[in-house]
């Protein structure tokens, strides 16, 4: 409570000081316009029930214990999480994908479903490739190919699910395998305590991070979903589940980024070598070579395949060179970026999550657990390295870099509450009641917050997105200046072939113009005008589409283009 506290206190200060980027400006904006009022709920909550006492219990209330005896539950819980993200997905994100992490994961998806690793650029088009977006894109000679910086797992369990139906099904798998993986595992720890697994998978669902992220195409949904799925099957403690916990790692690491499941593993592997299992301690060495070995060399080998010509491709693509350059001194700005995103992971959480995690971390280190002690060191490690490679996370319900060790928090909080005898009346009449009034705050005020929060953020892009769609123009030109993240506007199929083509105002030549221009295709403008609803939202001084207009007057009359006015949706 404290910590929250001293945390709130440093955000404050840190959103009185002025920020000149929007990486620094963002965290901030979600402060102020979201986490703060999250914590206030929670603060006071905390407070109330600081000194929670119950002289006489629920009599309507049955045990956790008995509710467990339902064998299906589980398996619905998780059907239901299921159903949940998907229909929120489009209900409370209108469909849209609000980031480009999530859109490269579509994008790589489209790659993958058409039987291709890489796509080539049109000829044509690799001049003003820039113009299409490139972030996060590999730089292949002179722009040969549509390559991904990411790990290809997470998009080709996408393309697989477009296969079967939509590709907004991938998300929504993974948050149901980690909550029957949560399940698994809680079972094997405390196999005479079905009231412990009730409540790790109560924490689950009732984490505003997990089900919002779970309706988007971030990887984070995957990490946590197959960690939950290795930490079941390394618990299993069997020559099969290892080899299937090494399958599940090896996918694990290629999620996205290879940094994250390692870090997550690591510490618990460690407790076979303090264990002295040195057959287990050779198989997973082994194994992990391989995976690291394979998923570091992945971008140079796609890299190799991209590339047609001898030009020089662009350096930087292997992970350990990116790795090397991100490392930077821990400054205090970045200090204040992590206490700010550590903030906002304790506001999109169920109310009792943080104080029972604290108070399972406090208990296992003075048991000297190991296993336990390996989850929160594994829980922990991501902080002090992502202050060094990255404190900026970017867009994100909660804090996206902590969401695959979010499974290790609820298995803690699960130690806290096994120790809790259920037979003794305080845990019968307090302990249960309490976990029932938090749940219901967090599911009757906390989650219908944050899916609002959710939803005011992804509207005015989906907005402008699927204005731009509909306006049937041959060109949509995207002033990426013109509000916050609007350059996140220019995504295409990778063939090029589908009306409108978004292209990036700002990052065309005079000659590109030309090149545009030259067959008289429709241009729709999408300036200040259009945008004004995304400037609005983050407190933005609105420009008009005059400013736009005026600094493409360098290029000349746009000669040739047929200027269509903006559709309804884009008037403001």
């Amino acid at each position: 409570m404290f910590a929250l506290i001293a945390m709130l206190i440093a955000v404050t200060a840190m959103s009185r000081i002025g920020f000149k980027n929007v990486s620094d400006f963002l965290p901030i904006f979600y402060f102020r316009r979201q986490d703060v009022w999250l914590a206030a709920i929670l603060l006071f909550c905390w407070l109330k029930f600081a000194s929670y006492k119950s002289a006489e219990g629920p009599k309507s209330f049955g045990s956790l214990s008995n509710f467990g005896e339902y064998r299906y539950a589980p398996a619905l819980v998780a059907i239901a999480l299921f159903i949940f993200c998907t229909a929120g997905h489009f209900l409370v994100l209108g469909g849209y994908h609000a980031s480009r992490d999530e859109q490269m994961a579509v994008f790589d998806a489209i790659i993958f479903a058409d039987g291709r690793l890489v796509w080539p650029i049109a000829e044509q088009w690799r001049s003003m490739a820039p113009a299409l977006n490139q972030l996060f894109i590999l730089p292949i000679g002179t722009h040969e190919a549509w390559v991904s910086a990411y790990l290809p797992v997470n998009a080709a369990v996408r393309a697989i699910f477009g296969f079967l139906g939509s590709q907004s099904f991938a998300s929504p798998f993974f948050v149901a395998i980690g909550a029957v993986a949560l399940w698994k595992i809680a079972r094997i720890l405390w196999p005479d305590r079905r009231d412990v697994a009730w409540l790790c998978l109560i924490l689950y669902a009732g984490s505003g991070q997990v089900l919002v992220t779970g309706m988007t195409a971030y990887a984070m949904n995957g990490h946590l979903g197959l960690n939950m799925l290795w930490l079941w099957l390394f618990l299993l403690n069997r020559r099969r589940t290892d080899c299937a916990a090494l399958i599940v790692g090896f996918l694990a690491t290629g999620m996205h980024q290879p940094l994250f499941h390692p870090l997550f593993a690591a510490p618990i592997l460690a407790i076979l070598v303090l264990r002295r299992d040195w057959q287990r301690v050779a198989v997973y060495l082994l194994g992990y070579a391989v995976i690291c070995l394979f998923w570091l060399y992945w971008p140079i080998a796609i890299s190799n395949l991209a590339q047609t010509s001898a030009t020089e491709t662009g350096a930087g693509l292997d992970y350990l060179t990116r790795l090397t350059d991100a490392i930077g001194e821990i400054s205090f700005g970045g200090v204040m970026l992590m206490l700010a995103n550590i903030f906002r992971f304790v506001a999109w959480q169920h109310l009792l999550l943080i104080p029972l995690a604290m108070v399972g971390i406090h208990t296992v280190l003075k048991a000297k657990d190991r296993f336990a002690t390996a989850l929160a060191v594994s829980l922990i490690l991501p902080i002090p390295v992502l202050l060094l490679l990255l404190p900026y996370q970017g867009h994100g319900f909660g804090y996206r870099y902590l969401h695959p060790v979010l499974g290790n928090a609820i298995i803690l909080a699960g130690y806290a509450w096994k120790f809790m005898d259920p037979d003794d009346i305080w845990t019968k009449q307090t302990g249960q009641k309490l976990l029932v009034t938090t749940s219901a705050i967090t599911f009757g005020l906390l989650v219908p917050l944050q899916l609002y929060f959710a939803h005011s953020f992804y509207a005015p892009w989906a907005a402008v997105d699927r204005a731009i769609a509909e306006s049937k123009v041959d060109i949509a030109l995207i002033d990426s200046t013109a509000a916050p993240f609007a350059a996140d506007l220019v995504f295409n199929h990778p063939e090029l072939s589908t009306k409108p083509l978004r292209l990036d105002a700002r990052l065309l030549s005079a000659e590109d113009m030309i090149k545009v221009c030259g067959k008289g295709p429709s241009v729709l403008l999408v300036g200040a005008d259009a945008t004004s609803d995304i400037a609005r939202y983050f407190g933005r001084a609105l420009k008009s589409d005059a400013d736009t207009k005026s600094s493409l007057g360098e290029f000349g009359p746009m000669q040739g283009c047929r200027t269509i006015n903006a559709p309804e949706p884009l008037k403001q």
